[in-house]
């Protein structure tokens, strides 16, 4: 069976992360619309409890980071978390994410949670907003 391609939206991201020391390399973990598909804002929401309350188990820091489109059309809640790239692998599965993002070294990775083939997306300066920031 061939595997699905990630959805381009993937590669239009923006990031809301607030202010605040955070650490240089970090995983982009959401529970929002397994499989890719949307879901309801209860069952995105008990599923983002759940994997606030795996990571707060593991220990590692985590804090909110959402990612959105650039016009601010779409957006969903996820947490930065640092932390391994199997355990941020594992977790992706867990929830069943089609993709995830890694922030290292100024850069950031789209990472497929499926096969974990990864590719440079942007530097982080050009994807993170400042407060309010609209992009079109």
């Amino acid at each position: 069976m061939m595997e699905k391609p990630l959805h381009p939206a993937y590669r239009e991201a923006v990031f809301e992360i607030p202010g605040g020391d955070r650490p240089s390399d970090f995983w982009v973990i959401t529970a929002f619309n397994p499989d890719g598909c949307g879901a309801d804002a209860d069952v995105n929401e008990a599923a983002d409890r759940r994997l606030r309350e795996e990571l707060a188990s593991l220990g590692p820091e985590f804090f909110r980071v959402t990612g959105r489109s650039p016009d601010g059309s779409h957006a969903e809640p996820g947490w930065g978390v640092s932390c391994d790239e199997a355990t941020a692998l594992r977790i992706g599965r867990e929830f069943r994410q089609d993709a995830m993002f890694h922030f290292h070294g100024g850069g950031i990775d789209l990472v497929n949670c499926r096969n974990g083939s990864r590719e440079f997306l942007d530097a982080m300066e050009n994807r993170v907003l400042a407060s309010g920031d609209q992009r079109s």
